[in-house]
């Protein structure tokens, strides 16, 4: 199974791309939702606060739709 947690860090993989992946969260929280990867309290509250869901799918989603408004890091 791949950790994402380890890939986002890893300066040989993402890491190197997101050097400040603190700046990401709410990312990390949606695709650890969308995957269904375990979450930490703080990603799950910020799951929560966003969807206003409080479970997830096992095996996580299908297919997902975004809206997502300026600076909200879609071209980067």
């Amino acid at each position: 199974m791949i950790d994402l947690d380890e890939i986002l860090r890893d300066k040989t993989k993402f890491g190197k791309i997101f050097k400040h992946i603190g700046q990401w969260k709410a990312w990390v929280a949606f695709l650890k939702a969308f995957y269904g990867l375990a979450m930490t309290e703080e990603e799950w509250a910020i799951f929560k606060e966003c969807t206003g869901r409080n479970t997830i799918p096992d095996g996580g989603f299908d297919k997902a739709v975004l809206i997502c408004g300026r600076r909200s890091g879609k071209s980067f």
